[in-house]
């Protein structure tokens, strides 16, 4: 499996053919960056922290390359207008997730005969984090 680990827009699921879409058999597939509904980042940075996005943020974002929510909060910015603070990130966040994770499953549903499953990457972290996951820590 060569990735997506970072956001793609949903339609990527639908036509990519060679690094990643959904054919064959996918294993540890996720649709990247899933920020936790305002609930749990209340629970999870600190209130001087929790706008605008900083490195508290980023400590519980990924390592390397997945370092910070940038490519997803571009998009996010992009498709439903810059958010005016963490509640408003969240509510788009989590559509922004939905959207993708949704578009995944279908994608592969509808290639049933040609794909043959894939697996999520993950369920859910084993400590608060923004990136890669079904279920939110908490």
């Amino acid at each position: 499996m060569e990735g997506p680990y970072e956001w793609v827009p949903p339609v990527y699921w639908l036509m990519d053919k060679r690094a990643g879409g959904a054919h064959a058999f996918a294993t540890e597939i996720s649709p990247g960056p899933a920020v936790p509904p305002i609930e749990s980042l209340r629970r999870m940075i600190p209130e001087e922290h929790l706008w605008p996005i900083d490195e508290v943020w980023n400590y519980h974002a990924g390592g390397g390359e997945f370092k910070d929510l940038a490519v997803f909060t571009e998009a996010l910015n992009a498709r439903y207008g810059p958010a005016k603070d963490a509640q408003n990130y969240a509510m788009k966040a989590q559509l922004m997730t939905y959207e993708g994770q949704r578009a995944m499953f279908e994608a592969y549903g509808r290639n049933r005969y040609t794909s043959t499953g894939v697996v999520q990457w993950m369920l859910n972290n084993a400590w608060p984090s923004m990136i890669w996951h079904l279920y939110d820590y908490f």
